[in-house]
């Protein structure tokens, strides 16, 4: 049975992002996001808004005891990336 820990670890890394850029896309110290998926502790609800959100599903799905898949978009991951990154992307498509 999958629990929200699990859920928010498979999310996680379906997406290629770190803890830590998890937790600064969530003003969250790194060791409070690891304890959501690391203990079965619950963030608060507009926390798990900003997580589903993140995630392209519902919160519905992030809780479930289901296999739930996230839907990334794009623009989730160019905000996601280091800074570095992003400026790359954003003078690539400026070209």
């Amino acid at each position: 049975m999958k629990t929200f820990s699990d859920n928010l670890k498979t999310l996680r890394k379906q997406a290629n992002l770190s803890q830590q850029q998890v937790a600064d896309a969530l003003c969250v110290a790194v060791k409070t996001y690891q304890a959501w998926e690391g203990r079965n502790i619950e963030p608060s609800l507009q926390k798990l808004l900003i997580l589903a959100n993140l995630y392209g599903i519902t919160v519905d799905e992030l809780l479930s005891n289901e296999k739930v898949e996230g839907n990334i978009s794009l623009e989730t991951k160019v905000n996601a990336a280091p800074e570095n990154v992003k400026k790359a992307i954003y003078n690539l498509l400026e070209m």
